[in-house]
């Protein structure tokens, strides 16, 4: 798995969890809601009940308020008491409520308990019943009439609206006609009945009475509760999370992809293509961070370029020195016949040669470094036991204690850069036979699509601690795998030779594996190259192009 789908999928996962809990909260809300429409729908259907009772029992003694509490509690079916106000314990909002003279309601799975504090701000009126039945509204307009006519015509009207104030049902007094009732309801009222009328509009409830001065009272409409239906609001929800997901999804997907896009051009600077840049959108949120790996490739590729110039051209500067001074030593070598003298020339001419190798090593190097990315291969079909043979035989001259036996396929054709790939054979034999003691091994196969090429030796090997050290430049091992005491300049123990053979590999899309050697206990050197099938298919393609040994 990518290392960005992982965020990416951690993200598509918090997103979801997200939506959860934006639905869990919606749905929380929803059931707040409900409860808050029933408890409001309570308070306001037992306001103007409880404000009435409330008011009938004003002014009067605890003997007979105590008496008329018993006598209207069985009249309407429920249970009347009267209470102290300090007995009470009632939250913050329940007793902001009963100081204002507002009914407070507690509902449970047992019915309604109803509290409303009396005029005086001494007691409190208490009213339980499990439920409501259809003669408790034609009692109490009964109740409210008698209430009203117990005053003058005259302050009739100050008393109404002292309750009407104070309660949430919708009241009214007057003594024209009422044309919205039928005929039948207006005998009925004429002979002093309660007059309920339902509509079905809501639906709602409203209730008449006429007084004795002929005016006549109306309480509604009442509108009945009627609850939220579960089904279309889970519906609701539900396409509501199907909705935020597909969006969600959406955003994230494009976020990916723009995520993907830097993920590419950062992969691309990472293998040293630093001329790639991203492309910038200033509608993209991460335009920014854009311009920060634009900037950054730009740095790195203008410090390499320094750092390359200054190596080619030291490189360079050197050779004229080096070619002035082998030329010098030749001279003296001609002229003089002492042997003593012969051998200290040798020594000099082979350290020279070392450091022309030396800066042979470092323009290659330079210049594989500095290709950024665009390393012009030119690749042909190659033969490559014939070639590892051919260089055995170089290697012979100056290895003779080592022997170099070729194993594997006798015949093995790989697709590659002849230059590159005979520079990073050689480096790696070179290195193998340095550190060998008498033997070193060579084993061509080819597996699954890749040429592998494997370089054994008996030598102390590489410790694993120590294996991805030695492809960085300039880096030398401690211990006994060390560059030899005498120099060799076709083994350059400066460090660059494997650096060297690791970029040649990269450069071909293959890998440089360091492991150790089962059978001769030393170091093993795997390279890994993609080659087309040793196929019908792959012969066509090997026609195509040319095939060459040497």
């Amino acid at each position: 798995m990518s290392y960005l789908k992982r965020p990416v999928l951690a993200g598509y996962r918090r997103f979801i969890l997200l939506v959860v809990l934006i639905l869990t909260l919606a749905a929380s809300a929803f059931w707040y809601w409900e409860s808050w429409r029933a408890q409001h729908y309570r308070e306001q259907t037992a306001s103007m009940p409880m404000a009435l009772l409330s008011y009938m029992l004003e002014g009067k003694q605890p003997s007979e308020q105590a008496h008329w509490v018993a006598v209207w509690g069985q009249r309407l079916g429920v249970d009347l008491s009267l209470i102290d106000e300090a007995t009470l314990h009632f939250n913050y909002f329940q007793q902001r409520r009963l100081d204002s003279l507002q009914t407070v309601v507690e509902a449970s799975d047992n019915g309604w308990r109803l509290f409303h504090l009396l005029p005086d701000g001494r007691q409190v009126l208490v009213l339980d019943t499990i439920s409501f039945t259809e003669r408790q509204p034609i009692i109490l307009m009964q109740l409210l009439r008698e209430w009203i006519e117990q005053q003058p015509p005259k302050a009739r009207d100050a008393r109404f609206d002292r309750l009407r104030l104070t309660s949430d049902w919708p009241m009214q007094m007057g003594s024209e006609s009422l044309s919205t009732m039928t005929p039948e309801q207006r005998e009925q009222l004429s002979a002093h009945q309660i007059v309920t009328s339902i509509s079905a509009k809501g639906p709602s409830l409203s209730m008449y009475a006429l007084l004795n001065d002929g005016h006549w009272i109306a309480v509604g409409p009442i509108t009945f509760y009627t609850a939220t239906p579960i089904m279309p609001v889970v519906m609701l929800l539900v396409a509501l999370g199907i909705m935020l997901v597909a969006m969600g999804c959406w955003l994230i997907s494009i976020r990916q992809r723009r995520f993907a896009r830097l993920q590419r051009a950062a992969e691309r600077i990472a293998r040293g293509d630093f001329t790639y840049r991203v492309p910038v959108d200033f509608h993209d949120p991460f335009h920014p961070l854009s311009h920060a790996i634009n900037a950054m490739a730009e740095q790195v590729q203008a410090s390499l370029s320094a750092q390359q110039d200054l190596i080619q051209a030291v490189s360079h500067e050197f050779r004229t020195p080096v070619a002035r001074i082998r030329f010098a030593l030749q001279m003296v070598a001609d002229i003089s016949e002492s042997e003593a003298i012969q051998r200290q020339l040798s020594d000099i001419d082979n350290d020279i040669e070392a450091i022309d190798h030396l800066m042979d090593e470092i323009l290659t190097y330079s210049r594989l470094e500095s290709s950024a990315g665009q390393l012009p291969l030119a690749k042909e079909w190659i033969e490559a036991h014939e070639l590892i043979s051919d260089l055995i035989e170089q290697l012979a001259v100056r290895y003779p204690h080592i022997e170099v036996r070729m194993k594997g396929q006798a015949v093995l054709w790989v697709l590659a850069d002849r230059r590159y790939l005979k520079r990073a054979l050689l480096n790696v034999l070179c290195n193998a036979c340095q550190y060998a003691e008498e033997q070193v091994d060579v084993r061509l196969a080819y597996i699954h699509s890749v040429v592998c090429i494997q370089i054994d030796d008996d030598g102390p090997g590489i410790p694993a601690s120590s294996r991805n050290k030695v492809f960085k430049p300039f880096v030398r091992l401690d211990g006994s795998r060390t560059r030899s005491s005498a120099p060799n300049p076709f083994s350059s123990g400066h460090g660059l030779g494997l650096a060297i053979v690791s970029k040649i590999v990269a450069w071909h899309a293959g890998r440089l594996i360091i492991s150790s050697a089962p059978s001769l206990n030393g170091a093993r050197f795997s390279m890994l190259i993609p080659t087309p099938p040793q196929d019908a298919k792959g012969q066509e393609q090997q026609a195509l192009l040319p095939r060459v040994s040497r």
